[in-house]
């Protein structure tokens, strides 16, 4: 399997390293302390450890999905999201002159909900227009 070095990362040491990589040092700050809250609710003994770790990768992972453009960027949407609702994250133009999508270099539907871990490379075409249906399709405010 081929990864940019920024896949690798995100494969090899999570989400979290990821996003403390690219955050500023305030927004360090928020996640040092989160990380700490966090670290406290495990070492207390009055807790289940395992019933802990499984509500906080449900809550964690319940409202967003994480995919990867062709070049291996990570793009954060919500939960349900489409490829059109991929296609319009990137820009408003792409979005409007999506006519297919391939995820994980599969051809899909633009009804396809996408999963995290998805690779997404949008298809376009200068004659395509929005259609009503597209509407179905769309989860985003933005698309």
């Amino acid at each position: 399997q081929i990864r940019s070095e920024r896949m690798n990362e995100i494969a090899e040491k999570g989400y979290a390293a990821h996003y403390k990589y690219k955050q500023n040092e305030d927004e360090e700050d928020n996640l040092d302390i989160w990380i700490n809250k966090l670290q406290e609710a495990l070492e207390n003994n009055e807790a289940n450890a395992v019933d802990f770790v499984e509500q906080f990768k449900l809550n964690l992972y319940s409202k967003e999905i994480f995919v990867f453009t062709p070049k291996g960027d990570l793009k954060s949407l919500p939960k349900g999201a489409t490829p059109l609702d991929f296609a319009f994250s990137i820009h408003t133009e792409i979005g409007m002159k999506t006519r297919g999508a391939k995820v994980n270099g599969k051809l899909v539907p633009l009804s396809y909900e996408l999963k995290s871990g998805d690779r997404v490379d949008i298809l376009t075409s200068e004659t395509i227009k929005p259609t009503v249906n597209w509407l179905d399709y769309a989860t985003t405010a933005r698309a």
